[in-house]
């Protein structure tokens, strides 16, 4: 079994279901020290931030549930690798998960409705509303149409 932190759409536990049906929700989680972006593929990436911290869900993956966000994420191709750090869980332990990161971490603009699904699944969740509205300044800033 695999512990994945999901900071962006496999935050949404409809889509997980469908990619991941053995995925084990496992509750809310933080990454500190990082900020949430928007990487050159119009995708998620989390980066150094000391003053920030990035907000996502946990999930007890099975070598299926990685093999099939592995080809969602293109590992293979080379779109996104996968990493591991430190996260908290919704008690604060300290846990080490794994992550997915761009290969290119150069910033980018959100591919379309992207932004607004993260947004609304994050007020589903119940996260923090400065971080949603963190979001919210990032969607505003990148010109994108919140057409939910």
């Amino acid at each position: 079994m695999t512990l994945y932190f999901a900071y962006g759409a496999n935050m949404d536990p409809v889509h997980m279901a469908e990619r991941c049906p053995a995925a084990q929700h496992l509750g809310v989680a933080s990454l500190p020290g990082h900020g949430f972006g928007i990487a050159a593929g119009g995708y998620g990436m989390v980066r150094p931030d000391a003053g920030m911290t990035v907000r996502g869900v946990l999930w007890r993956l099975t070598p299926a549930d990685v093999a099939a966000l592995d080809d969602f994420e293109g590992v293979e191709s080379g779109f996104y690798r996968k990493d591991f750090t430190k996260v908290e869980d919704r008690n604060g332990a300290v846990i080490d998960a794994m992550i997915y990161r761009p290969a290119d971490e150069s910033p980018g603009r959100a591919a379309p409705g992207y932004l607004e699904r993260i947004i609304e699944v994050c007020r589903e969740l119940g996260f923090p509303p400065e971080y949603t509205a963190g979001l919210e300044a990032q969607r505003v800033s990148q010109g994108s149409d919140l057409s939910l």
